[in-house]
């Protein structure tokens, strides 16, 4: 069963608690810098797998099939 809680400032801290967690969890999710496809050049943005030019070639490809 679930705690019960008892204060507003008992609820403060587990939300406190939580944000933290979430926030660390967060920063532990590493993007990659550079293309997965030719480890040369930069990703064109955060979160990207791709350099411009591999982009361009992969998702090319998937459109002619």
């Amino acid at each position: 069963m679930s705690k019960q809680i008892r204060s507003i400032s008992e609820a403060i801290g587990i939300i406190e608690k939580e944000v933290e967690k979430a926030m660390s969890e967060e920063k532990a999710v590493k993007r990659p810098l550079y293309c997965i496809e030719c480890r040369d050049r930069k990703v064109t943005h955060p979160g990207a797998y791709f350099c411009k030019l591999c982009a361009g070639e992969f998702y090319n490809e998937g459109e002619s099939e």
